[in-house]
């Protein structure tokens, strides 16, 4: 789901090198204004000085990452380690064939060599041969890259455009090769995480960026190069930045960025550019493991960027040639120049207002704001120069059409409908990575905010007309925003959540209110819930209840935050909906007595959820509280058919406390007959702390059928408890009642009837 975003577009001079006979060049490990090069004649330079001679030239010839060790092949099929810093000869070893290629891994810990014959060899930094490969290549391998530790060794073939991969003991990893679009390739790099891999394109020159996930390599960017660059470089501290080196002093540097690109309609639909493809997936319907998806649609040309305009579903895409297109009409909305590097594009039809980045830092880099009205071409109606390098460009949440700029220089501006641009009163505390705007929502108005995560992982909130600024965490990862909800994850491998309405609850989530107005610290958050360690935020859905993750590995994961499925369980009880406010309790695990808490309708409630069993378990798990409020309205509502609800009926008695013992014997002795009697009474004796207690409730009722049925279906002493009965049987009727009351414990009421068995006695005398 992740898309490679060209970030931002740098020209600047270099030394001039004659690239018809340059193998290698890099700087002087000592003194970095010096430039080394050796030439394919054999000859070694330290700027215009011979340090060197390679007898029967060079073929091949790689520099280490830290720029100790140089590896050069010679056409007398020999490999020669050297030390940059006295050129001091290391080592040197015969090889079985000439050499096409050479690569370092990322530390230097193995260096990889690929001969004319197809075979790979591995050797130590000591010239020490570590692996070889089995089986030899029939294709000749033209250029070659060692990825990082744990990382595959990649060899591109020149005249068919495949790339193979071998790992570190020179085995094939065949499940990794893929076809590229190059049809002459030149040169190939992994960038320092080996995340990225570049391909340099000779017919037409052009740079392709090809990511790797689930399995599956991405084309990520195309972009097309001047005809004068020859050689391409990763920079060794930033993974997402690129160096073009040209034959005329040039060197152009590319910086890119990570972005998720989901509409924000309904449908939740998620873009991901793949070369000449657009593959959709419709998050909101169906969440399926890339490298599915949902829907693919193809161009004739490449494709550089994608876009929604907010608040539409509808798809824009910015292709290698410059042009701006609506992806399921195909009608071209505007046409750029690519020479100029167009890219952040952002549209607003709303004001029927687009917005790009166009040019190189250092050579007339500016904001351009076109007239995109229907019916008629594109109109650049203003144009804005930029100092530093713009770092996001998003419409505003609101239909008014306006625009906001986040430069890498720490500033915002917002660009009106009309083309005009002004600063937004902010601090200049970090540098802008990616920012977006969303809208709180209070009782009696609307405020739209700038969510902005800055450098270091720091994530503001920024009300964009006051200047006001709140520190929402300072260990960010990804955030995204739903109607209700701002997301973010951190670098502990947590989601939390931040509300954007208003909350008047003590013990709610914090929300942006509470952030800007400096109440965070006293408000008691909801703990936020554990992730997979890496995975980042592809969506919060617009159902206001599930978020979308996506892991390193590349699959997808759908969660549920508790706070988000809190709120829409109390909008389906304010609706009434109390099977759908049942089932997201089930589901979610929420406490029940959100249910019961506002207006409840007892008769409603049961005769919507209707499953006794599912009832009784509802029931047991409410508190106390809860419990002496509704119960006795859940009893009647259940007394309306107490043969289907007599299990619930028994759980809801014995869940009070006290436990209503009596009543629930009263119940299973009125509803219940045979087994389903005896069933019930071992139900009701599971469910009771006390068995001596149920059977001198039982006794209390004066039934000793029922009593005798409580002694055989509990753990009491059968032979005592039955003599007891049998001596209660064959008292009178009255004095029967006398003994059982002073047995259980309620001697007053049944004193009057003794004293009134007294009086009988003697009238009969």
């Amino acid at each position: 789901m992740r898309n490679l975003t060209l970030l931002e577009v740098d020209v600047q001079e270099h030394r001039d090198l004659d690239w018809s006979e340059v193998v290698e060049w890099f700087h002087h490990v000592e003194e970095e204004t010096w430039i080394c090069k050796v030439f394919r004649s054999g000859e070694i330079c330290e700027e215009e000085e011979a340090v060197g001679w390679i007898s029967g030239g060079v073929t091949a010839a790689k520099v280490s990452n830290d720029g100790e060790l140089l590896a050069i092949c010679s056409g007398e099929q020999s490999l020669i380690l050297m030390r940059t810093s006295s050129w001091e000869l290391v080592t040197e070893v015969n090889l079985a064939a000439k050499a096409r290629g050479c690569a370092w891994r990322r530390d230097d810990a193995f260096l990889a060599v690929f001969l004319e014959n197809g075979h790979v060899f591995v050797f130590n930094p000591d010239g020490v041969q570590e692996a070889v490969s089995e089986e030899a290549l029939p294709e000749v391998v033209g250029c070659c890259s060692f990825s990082r530790p744990g990382g595959l060794i990649a060899a591109g073939i020149p005249s068919s455009g495949e790339v193979k991969f071998y790992e570190r003991n020179c085995l094939r990893h065949l499940r990794s090769d893929f076809q590229s679009s190059a049809k002459q390739m030149s040169d190939l790099s992994f960038n320092a995480t080996g995340g990225l891999l570049a391909i340099l394109d000779e017919e037409p020159k052009r740079l392709l960026i090809y990511y790797f996930s689930n399995y599956k390599w991405y084309l990520k960017q195309d972009i097309a190069l001047p005809a004068t660059v020859q050689s391409l470089s990763w920079d060794a501290e930033n993974a997402l930045k690129i160096r073009a080196y040209t034959n005329v002093e040039d060197v152009i540097s590319f910086t890119f960025s990570w972005s998720t690109i989901v509409s924000s309609d309904e449908s939740n639909t998620a873009a991901v550019v793949d070369g000449q493809s657009i593959l959709l997936t419709h998050l909101q319907n169906q969440i399926v493991p890339p490298p599915m998806c949902s829907e693919e649609i193809a161009f004739e040309r490449s494709i550089s960027q994608v876009f929604f305009a907010r608040g539409e579903g509808v798809l824009y895409a910015l292709l290698s040639d410059g042009q701006i297109v609506d992806v399921q009409s195909k009608e071209q909305v505007a046409s750029l120049s690519p020479d100029s590097f167009p890219r952040m594009p952002c549209l607003s039809r709303a004001a029927n207002r687009l917005i790009v980045v166009a040019g190189a830092k250092g050579a007339d880099e500016s904001i351009q704001v076109y007239d995109t009205s229907p019916g008629a071409p594109a109109e650049l109606i203003a144009q804005h120069p930029m100092d530093t390098g713009v770092a996001d460009v998003v419409s505003s949440a609101s239909t008014n059409g306006f625009f906001f700029v986040a430069t890498k220089g720490k500033r915002v501006f917002r660009v009106s409908p009309s083309g005009d641009m002004e600063a937004v009163p902010a601090s200049e505390s970090a540098d802008i990575l990616s920012f977006a705007p969303c809208e709180f929502r209070s009782s009696s108005s609307c405020s739209e905010y700038l969510l902005l995560l800055c450098g270091g992982g720091l994530l503001k909130v920024l009300d964009w007309e006051t200047g006001r600024e709140g520190t929402i965490s300072d260990e960010c990862t990804s955030f995204d925003s739903s109607s209700k909800f701002l997301v973010y994850s951190t670098r502990s491998n947590v989601i939390h959540t931040v509300s954007l309405e208003h909350q008047e609850h003590p013990k709610s989530i914090l929300s942006l209110a509470d952030i800007l107005t400096g109440l965070a610290q006293e408000s008691e958050t909801v703990p936020g819930r554990p992730i997979d360690r890496g995975s980042k935020i592809v969506k919060a859905l617009n159902d206001e209840m599930r978020v979308v993750l996506q892991a390193p590995r590349g699959n997808l994961e759908c969660f549920i935050p508790r706070p988000m499925a809190v709120s829409q369980l109390q909008k389906k009880i304010r609706d009434q909906d109390y099977r759908g406010a049942f089932k997201l309790c089930r589901e979610q695990r929420l406490d029940g007595d959100l249910i019961v808490s506002v207006d409840f309708d007892a008769n409603k409630f049961v005769d919507e959820v209707g499953h006794p069993t599912r009832l009784s378990i509802f029931i047991s798990q409410l508190s106390l509280v809860a419990l002496e409020k509704v119960g006795d309205a859940l009893l009647a509502a259940m007394g309306r058919d107490t043969v289907k609800f007599i299990h619930t009926i028994v759980t809801t008695l014995m869940s009070f406390e006290p436990p209503r013992v009596s009543a629930a014997l009263r119940a299973i002795s009125q509803n219940a007959a045979g087994e389903s009697e005896e069933a019930m009474m071992d139900y009701l004796l599971i469910l009771s702390k006390n068995q001596e207690e149920v059977y001198a409730a039982a006794l209390a009722t004066y039934d000793l059928r029922l009593a005798s049925l409580v002694v055989a279906h509990s753990q009491l002493d059968p032979r005592a408890h039955r003599e007891e009965l049998e001596s209660l049987q064959a008292l009178p009727e009255l004095n029967r009642k006398f003994e059982i009351a002073s047995r259980v414990g309620m001697p007053q009421t049944f004193e009057a009837r003794k004293k009134g068995r007294v009086r009988e006695c003697f009238s009969e005398g």
